[in-house]
């Protein structure tokens, strides 16, 4: 089996006061707020602990530590420099210490 730091970010996740994980396209995307009012009721955003990602086997991981392992694994997207638009890979372990978000990964 491979090591936790080569397990991927897969999607985002918001930790729940419960501990539960609810993951989704993007965070407070209209399937995840979908899933929040349907457990939660109308101030689901209340209940939120925390925002984050999960990895490949299910790990919620906060924004942090998700730009780390994101990181390692080579999946990090930045925004060309020069103003087109389009997204360009960062080079793999650049070892940055930033918060990830979902425009990062896709």
């Amino acid at each position: 089996m491979k090591n936790k730091e080569s397990w991927r970010v897969v999607c985002a996740a918001m930790l729940m006061d419960d501990d539960m994980i609810i993951t989704g396209v993007r965070h407070y995307s209209p399937d995840m707020r979908s899933v929040l009012y349907r457990i939660y009721g109308d101030d689901y955003y209340k209940r939120v602990k925390e925002q984050g990602f999960i990895d490949s086997h299910g790990n919620f991981l906060s924004r942090k530590d998700a730009w780390i392992r994101a990181d390692q694994n080579g999946q990090i997207f930045l925004y060309d420099p020069s103003g087109e638009g389009s997204l360009i890979p960062q080079p793999k372990n650049k070892k940055t210490k930033e918060i990830l978000f979902s425009e990062n990964l896709y």
